[in-house]
């Protein structure tokens, strides 16, 4: 009977012994395989984590003690024949649990740093328009072979778009340096075809309601150009700066050049966590000092924002470091993306033409477009431009105020990222805007942002763009200076409440 009993328990020894075996030689080796996987893993994320750079530095450090932990507790159950079958399991779980958020967390930061290259990529697109009589036999391009087109001479562009035109279409070509002749002429159907930059339909359309319902636009194309950096780089999370706001009056694609509707000044002091919005009207009078002639601050924008801030500084004697240029596409998927935003509005009104009411007081949970209608409407209000310029100051500080808060910036981070990649430019370099999220990331409380604005009387004066006379915001230089003390004084750190 012990005979037997001992054969029996050296038949199971000799089971276990070749199932050990087998597990080394299955699973065991499987895991020590993906094992050293998963260290590839965790080296990959965390060079990516040091990278990318984004992080305060404490948060750097606590989050790579974290990873290296992980590490350490699960590679050795992986990587180590001994290990039992149980905790083998448990180990591969976790690692397969952990080795997830890695991969995402990479995709993520890759994504970031893909849109930091991408909102920091200068370029200036123009639009032009083959414009022809509504009521005229003209359907394509095509149509206008042997015609002679009436060209608009109002950009830097302008020779590369005449070469495209004739390359897409057999036309003759007359240069123009007078908008309304050119406008007129076709309307009179003395001429029948014109060539206009985008910004020259908007700006001559605006001045004359009936010019779109008399032309329509039988094709248009795009002209890149190269752009100059003209930023001031500084230290964004220990200096004081300026950064220009310009938002064209477009949706889609940024790089299109057109009209600036928001002229905005920020100035931030990091050091006292205070920034001041000061705003500008689009029809304020301003001298371009290329030409030694005056026009409205809006028909800067044609030129590029570089055009607008060399403009502005000349205008009010600052220096402007950076500009960050958006549209209306902007504001509608940045504010969808963060929840909306809570508008508190001076008055209650309907806007113009998207009929989105708004009540005195407090509007929650505005939505993109409806933020979008309210910054732009001018109609309801007996100040006009300057109440639109406040209502954009308010949708600005309730942007700033949403995004600011901890909650709204982790968890709506990527949808941020995706709102803004294609609608936003900046001429900062990604590593000055890592600075300012890592200040952001270092102390989360809010800001204080104050607002102010430059006011003038209004009047009818030429406009060198459109070559005829149009309303304007005239300048006022005591508001001028006014304005000016306060940015100097946030920039030099004092209070101004």
């Amino acid at each position: 009977m012990r005979s037997d009993r001992k054969a029996t328990e050296e038949r199971e020894q000799r089971l276990q012994a070749k199932e050990a075996k087998k597990n080394r030689s299955g699973f065991s080796k499987f895991t020590k395989v993906w094992a050293l996987v998963f260290l590839g893993i965790n080296l990959v994320f965390g060079a990516m984590l040091f990278l990318a750079n984004i992080l305060a530095t404490k948060y750097l450090v606590a989050a790579g003690l974290v990873v290296l932990l992980l590490l350490l507790i699960i590679f050795p159950p992986l990587y180590s024949y001994k290990t039992k079958k149980v905790q083998r399991v448990l180990a591969f779980i976790l690692s397969c649990l952990v080795g997830g958020v890695y991969v995402m967390g990479s995709r993520y930061l890759a994504g970031t740093m893909d849109f930091m290259s991408q909102i920091t990529k200068i370029s200036s697109t123009d639009e032009y328009y083959v414009v022809v009589r509504d009521d005229d036999m003209f359907n394509e391009l095509g149509d206008i072979a042997g015609e002679t087109v009436h060209a608009y001479h109002s950009s830097t562009s302008h020779d590369e778009a005449v070469e495209d035109l004739k390359s897409r279409v057999e036309v003759e070509v007359v240069d123009e340096t007078d908008i309304k002749k050119t406008v007129e002429d076709l309307l009179s159907g003395e001429t029948n075809v014109i060539l206009l930059s985008s910004g020259s339909y908007a700006s001559y359309n605006e001045e004359n309601d009936s010019f779109d319902d008399y032309t329509k636009i039988l094709e248009s194309f795009k002209i890149k150009r190269e752009t100059e950096d003209i930023s001031k780089p500084v230290s964004v999370s220990k200096q004081p700066f300026n950064m220009y706001i310009t938002g064209i009056d477009t949706h889609g694609t940024i790089d299109v050049t057109a009209r600036s509707d928001v002229n905005m000044i920020a100035t931030v002091n990091p050091n006292t966590r205070t920034i001041l919005l000061t705003s500008i009207p689009r029809d304020y009078y301003v001298l371009l000092t290329d030409v030694e002639t005056y026009d409205k601050l809006t028909h800067t924008g044609v030129y590029g924002a570089n055009y607008t801030v060399s403009t502005v500084e000349n205008l009010l004697g600052i220096d402007i470091n950076y500009y960050v240029k958006v549209n209306f596409t902007t504001v509608v998927t940045l504010v969808d993306a963060i929840g909306g935003i809570d508008i508190v509005s001076d008055y209650t009104f309907v806007t113009r033409g998207t009929g989105f009411y708004f009540e005195e007081g407090l509007n929650e949970n505005v939505s993109g477009e409806a933020a979008l209608a309210f910054a732009r409407e001018r109609y309801a209000f007996q100040d006009g431009d300057f109440q639109r310029n406040k209502d954009q100051q308010i949708v600005m500080k309730a942007i700033i105020d949403k995004i600011s808060q901890s909650s709204v910036l982790i968890g709506s981070y990527t949808d941020i990222l995706g709102a803004v990649e294609e609608n936003i430019e900046m001429n900062m370099t990604p590593d000055t805007i890592k600075e300012l999220i890592r200040m952001q990331t270092e102390d989360m409380s809010a800001w204080n942002i104050v607002s102010q604005s430059i006011v003038g009387p209004t009047g009818e004066e030429y406009c060198y763009w459109i070559k005829g006379y149009a309303s304007v915001v005239l300048q006022d230089q005591e508001s001028m200076d006014q304005a000016v003390e306060k940015i100097n004084a946030v920039m030099a750190g004092e209070s101004i409440e």
